[in-house]
């Protein structure tokens, strides 16, 4: 049984899972946390090593040598907010001119050069007799995906792929490894820095609409951190903890209302884009709870009933099988780690 490992990195800690993913279900054995001490991970990375670089490059490759999990191949995940992502309307055209017609719109949707761009593109739909068709890009800084490469090898892994967090999701709720009961759903990433808002057509496996707005776990933390006058720490702990502290929860649900006028303008956007609104909303964030309870909470939202990202549901479904000195509640954090290997 082969073994690889999934990489998800973020600003504030970096996760190695440790799986097979050539048959089912998915047997995950074992995994190792680090809380990233590199400041400024996404712009130092690009740079000259600095000091706590090269520190950090020691300490985990020693600690993933120690753990028997150096020398194998890896798929990376990075957050969201490192990405672009468009869905193209393009006339029925052949690959060769597809790839000349996203060369053609970058700059409508790269924040840089396309020269500076590494791409990939998915054919989402084709209709032979409109003679069109809608192609998915997702798009990354050519010398950051260089720089994780090199990062990666140098903690002594071989790196397969870079990807954002939620083309990674988009191959759970594709292979229908979830069971969800409507066909229109808004999958809603909830990044530190961003959100990314996908609606997607879990009966058909389609991938209808994408949206982003620059509101995430980062913008709530800061509101609570300045509401309390306390550290980053003490209020992610709080944050974490908002169905049972009380002394949050105002200034959380006025802070919420702003996210919630970003979802509703999603919901308008697709009546008009689409004909249709999403029936149900998937939630996926490191504060998954707090989501789940303003979501919950929100006495003022029209918005349908919103569903979680559970392991659990997947182990009882034979999609995973983690060893036993793995809890599913401890999995949370880990999630991109694991849907980033998902074949």
């Amino acid at each position: 049984m082969s073994k690889v490992l999934g990489v998800s990195i973020y600003e504030n800690n970096i996760v190695f899972m440790r799986l097979s993913n050539d048959t089912k279900p998915y047997t995950i054995d074992k995994i190792v946390h680090f809380d990233n001490k590199i400041p400024h991970f996404f712009e130092q990375i690009t740079k000259a090593k600095s000091k706590e670089t090269t520190q950090a490059v020691n300490i985990i490759r020693d600690t993933l040598k120690k753990e028997g999990m150096s020398e194998l191949e890896a798929h990376i995940v990075l957050p969201d907010h490192t990405s672009s992502t468009q869905i193209l309307s393009l006339p029925l055209i052949t690959e060769k001119e597809i790839v000349s017609a996203i060369e053609l719109q970058a700059d409508e949707f790269i924040p840089y050069p396309i020269e500076k761009a590494t791409y990939d593109y998915q054919v989402l739909s084709v209709d032979k007799e409109k003679g069109s068709m809608s192609v998915l890009v997702a798009v990354m800084l050519k010398e950051l995906v260089n720089s994780i490469e090199g990062f990666i090898l140098d903690i002594g892994l071989y790196p397969l792929s870079v990807e954002p967090v939620t083309t990674s999701f988009y191959r759970l709720l594709f292979g229908k490894y979830m069971k969800d009961n409507e066909n229109i759903v808004l999958f809603l990433n909830i990044d530190n820095r961003s959100t990314q808002a996908s609606i997607i057509n879990l009966s058909q496996q389609l991938l209808l609409m994408t949206y982003s707005f620059s509101i995430g776990n980062d913008f709530f933390l800061r509101g609570i951190q300045s509401y309390q006058n306390i550290s980053e720490k003490d209020a992610s702990d709080h944050f974490m903890k908002i169905s049972e502290d009380t002394s949050i929860q105002p200034i959380s649900a006025s802070l919420f209302a702003e996210f919630n006028k970003e979802i509703r303008k999603i919901f308008l956007s697709s009546t008009e884009k689409i004909g249709t609104t999403p029936k149900h909303i998937i939630l996926y964030s490191q504060y998954l709870n707090a989501f789940q309870w303003l979501f919950t909470n929100d006495n003022a939202s029209i918005l349908p009933k919103t569903t979680l990202i559970d392991f659990e549901d997947l182990k009882k479904s034979g999609v995973v099988k983690l060893d036993s000195a793995i809890k599913s509640e401890e999995m949370l954090l880990y999630f991109p780690a694991f849907t980033t290997c998902l074949q």
